[in-house]
């Protein structure tokens, strides 16, 4: 992994962390307040996209009832745009970062980095290719890193 696509994960690791340890207060008192209901009719208002994306955080889905759950997913969607913004400034932060740090570099070491990126991007599409059913492939694929064979040199 790079450097800064870690500094990104751990970036967005902790503000998750913070954000689940904050409201897992406020869950347990919510969870106190209202006994057993019967989950709410959301499922009337939006699409089947929008179910499919809605996720709980991890080992939630094993505790919590259904009213619960959709609770969950509101607090979700009330803080979702806020935490975008935010991870569109933390890219726009280390992208300025990134850029600064090439200036340090000489020209050519800049065209050795340039080379060194666009072969692990090869790499990446061709293992992304390899993963890919046949019948799936993009039709702006980049091409194939050449296989490399063993030789007896070794």
């Amino acid at each position: 992994m790079t450097r800064s696509f870690r500094c990104t994960l751990s970036t967005f690791a902790a503000v998750v962390l913070t954000w689940g340890f904050a409201f897992a207060p406020s869950l347990g008192a919510q969870e106190a307040k209202q006994p057993a209901q019967p989950a709410a009719d959301a499922d009337s208002s939006e699409t089947e996209e929008e179910r499919e994306y809605r996720r709980l955080p991890l080992y939630y889905a094993q505790v919590v009832a259904p009213y619960q759950r959709e609770n969950i997913y509101g607090i979700q969607a009330k803080y979702e745009d806020q935490i975008k913004e935010l991870q569109a400034q933390i890219r726009a932060i280390l992208a300025k970062r990134e850029a600064e740090i090439e200036q340090v570099l000489f020209p050519e070491q800049r065209e050795v980095l340039k080379k060194l990126r666009a072969e692990a991007e090869a790499q990446r599409a061709a293992a992304a290719a390899k993963r890919r059913p046949a019948d799936e492939t993009p039709a702006t694929s980049a091409p194939a890193a050449p296989k490399k064979t063993a030789t007896s040199d070794n």
